[in-house]
């Protein structure tokens, strides 16, 4: 029993010299004004570095995807590193104080227009756009042969009024679209 006393008494002692030591460590921090770095939190605004932007433009659709991040305050390092790893045809298109963009062009459609195909019946036939609307201007492909009355089930011709959306890797959604169609009318 004896033991358990002793132990209990100098686990007390510790406590208190790394309590009392605590204490007077961050009583200087306070007194010299830099005790917000030494914490594992701060209560200071964290500085906010720069921003790179990455603008795509895709040629097939004139569409543009943003891409944005926050870079090291260094700018010049940033731009610099860019270019040495000649990351995929990017060129510098603007630069400011806390801020830098850059531009690529590829000759393609965007990720929306080149893996979603809209399908609805439009004019009494099947119509295939690319993206996720009806919009002229993308009509992918028209299906003529595939008329609204030439299509055997109601509930295929209710999601064909309304409209769908389907999605896959821009190399497979064409051949998704044939394979929906091929069981929409008897031969």
């Amino acid at each position: 029993m004896r033991f358990d006393s002793t132990y209990k008494r100098l686990l007390v002692a510790f406590l208190a010299v790394a309590a009392l030591s605590a204490i007077a460590v961050f009583s200087q921090m306070v007194a010299k004004g830099n005790f917000e770095s030494m914490l594992p939190w701060s209560f200071r605004k964290k500085e906010s570095g720069a921003e790179a932007s990455f603008l795509t433009l895709y040629s097939k659709c004139k569409d543009t995807v943003i891409n944005r991040c926050e870079i090291p305050a260094d700018v010049d390092s940033y731009i610099l590193s860019v270019g040495e790893k000649g990351q995929e045809g990017w060129v510098l298109s603007s630069r400011g104080e806390k801020s830098v963009e850059f531009l690529r062009e590829i000759d393609d459609y965007c990720p929306e227009h080149a893996g979603f195909r809209y399908i609805v019946l439009n004019q009494g036939y099947v119509c295939v756009y690319r993206g996720k609307k009806k919009d002229p201007a993308f009509l992918h492909r028209e299906y003529t042969k595939i008329t609204e009355s030439s299509i055997v089930r109601p509930k295929d011709k209710e999601l064909l009024r309304a409209g769908f959306i389907l999605e896959d890797n821009p190399s497979e959604v064409d051949a998704k679209v044939s394979k929906y169609l091929e069981g929409l009318i008897e031969d």
